[in-house]
């Protein structure tokens, strides 16, 4: 029997599926845009956190440097190592005081009659002596330039070649000593990052110091005097020139700043 209500006419009712609606070209495009507009907010801060994060590996590089620096000394009646390029007593025209990221040279160069072809210098007689025996340590991860370890890892490990370090050394103070405690002032700096050339500044805005206190101290170069003070290409006498001024005002700015530096 029939239910009250409308007629029976024998046709079934469907019901009406509602109709998805895709995802327009406008719709696309704003969501890209949101995108776009996230990643331009969020990538600055984490790439100023990745650059703290490897100037924080730079410092302890830096330490590393300053510990067996100061084992050297002590086993050398408190001589710093000795650099060829930067010899006490030479004259400012001789000193070749770019070069002395170089930890290993030919011996060639100086027409030294030595039983290898290659020597240790500088930093590299901590690597030699075993007082810093980790090759990567020598190397800053924040380098963009023509020196990271990949490029010489294999010379590290005993093939010939002349090796190149992130890190630049002073090789004596200012006053020209090179025992550690003769250095006047105590503060002057004695290794930093790569000076050479602009591109072995390995921090944008700065670099970290060694000073002859062994303190390591931040240098912050926001008004880019020291790297603008520095040659582009790689000239030894324009560089070791541009050397002799950076590391005197880098001794007059970092002088006062106490061990682990500003931010």
């Amino acid at each position: 029997m029939p239910s009250r209500g409308a007629p029976y006419t024998g046709e079934r009712r469907t019901a009406r599926r509602p109709v998805s609606r895709g995802f327009s070209l406008i719709d696309v495009l704003v969501t890209l845009m949101v995108i776009a507009l996230l990643l331009g907010i969020l990538l600055p801060s984490m790439n100023k956190a990745r650059e703290t994060a490897r100037r924080v590996v730079c410092a302890s590089n830096v330490r590393q440097i300053g510990l067996a620096v100061a084992m050297y000394a002590d086993d050398s009646k408190n001589h710093i190592p000795y650099t060829v390029f930067a010899p006490p007593g030479a004259r400012n025209e001789e000193l070749e005081l770019a070069d002395t990221v170089i930890v290993r040279f030919s011996s060639s160069r100086f027409n030294e009659e030595t039983d290898t072809d290659f020597e240790w210098d500088g930093l590299g007689l901590l690597y030699v002596g075993e007082y810093l025996a980790a090759p990567p340590a020598y190397y800053c991860p924040s380098h963009s330039g023509k020196h990271p370890f990949a490029a010489y890892s294999k010379l590290w490990k005993g093939e010939n070649g002349e090796i190149v370090s992130n890190y630049q050394y002073r090789g004596l103070g200012p006053n020209g000593a090179t025992r550690l405690f003769q250095i006047e002032p105590a503060r002057s700096a004695i290794a930093a990052d790569g000076l050479r050339t602009q591109m072995d500044y390995n921090h944008e805005l700065g670099m970290n110091i060694l000073r002859a206190d062994l303190a390591i101290v931040w240098f912050n170069d926001v008004s880019r005097q020291i790297y603008n003070m520095l040659p582009m290409e790689e000239d030894t006498h324009g560089s070791s020139a541009a050397l002799r001024n950076v590391w005197v005002q880098i001794d007059l700015q970092t002088a006062g700043t106490p061990a682990g530096g500003p931010d």
